[in-house]
C-alpha cells in the first residue's frame, strides 16, 4: 500500500476526486467542446452563404426563365459596350461616323486633327479637334446627333464664332478607348 494514500482523511480524498473530475471536465470543454463550437459556427456560417447564393439564383431564375433570350440581350449589351469604348486605338470609323453626321446636319467640316492620346487608369483618352460652318439650327442638331452617336464621346470645348451669319465653330471633344498603352503595361 501507498503509506501517502493511506495518511489522507476521507474529506481530502473526496475532494481530490472532485478536483480530478473538475479538471477532466475543463480539458473536455477545452480540447473538444470549444473546437466543436467553432466547426458548428463554421458549418452554420457556410450553410447560410450558400442558402443567400441559392435564393439569388432562384430570384435570377424566377427574373430571367428564358436564359438563351437572356443571354443574347447580354451579348448585345456587350457589342454595344465594346462599340462606346473599343479596344484599339483606329479612330477611323469614328471620323466617318463623325463626317456622316456632320453631313446630315448639312454642315461643312473645315478640319479634323486627332491629339495625342492620354494613358489613363485601365483607359486611353483620345482629344479631337474639330472645325464646322453652318447655322445655329444645324449646329444644335449636329450636337444632338453627336450625343447619340454609338461612340463614348465628350464635348470639352467649344468655340463658336460669327462672320456673316455664319457659325465658325470648333469643338474639342475627347473620345476613349478600353485598355492601356502597351508600354504602360509592363510598369
Amino acid at each position: 500500500m501507498n503509506p501517502g494514500r493511506a495518511k489522507l482523511s476521507v474529506y481530502h480524498k473526496v475532494l481530490l476526486f472532485f478536483a480530478g473530475i473538475l479538471l477532466s471536465m475543463q480539458l473536455c470543454y477545452i480540447y473538444i467542446i470549444i473546437p466543436q463550437n467553432q466547426r458548428i459556427a463554421e458549418l452554420q456560417a457556410i450553410y447560410q452563404t450558400a442558402i443567400r447564393k441559392n435564393a439569388l439564383i432562384q430570384e435570377f431564375a424566377k427574373k430571367n426563365p428564358n436564359i438563351a433570350q437572356y443571354l443574347a440581350e447580354v451579348s448585345k449589351k456587350a457589342v454595344q459596350a465594346d462599340t462606346m469604348l473599343p479596344n484599339e486605338l483606329d479612330i477611323s470609323e469614328f471620323i466617318i461616323q463623325l463626317e456622316r453626321t456632320i453631313n446630315t446636319s448639312k454642315l461643312q467640316l473645315i478640319e479634323v486633327k486627332a491629339a495625342q492620346v492620354i494613358d489613363k487608369t485601365e483607359y486611353r483618352e483620345i482629344p479631337v479637334e474639330i472645325i464646322v460652318q453652318g447655322s445655329f439650327s444645324q449646329m444644335i442638331d449636329f450636337l444632338q446627333k453627336l450625343e447619340n452617336m454609338p461612340r463614348f464621346t465628350i464635348v470639352n470645348q467649344i468655340n463658336i464664332q460669327s462672320q456673316q451669319g455664319i457659325l465658325n465653330s470648333k469643338l474639342n471633344l475627347s473620345i476613349f478607348t478600353y485598355g492601356v498603352h502597351p508600354a504602360s503595361q509592363g510598369q
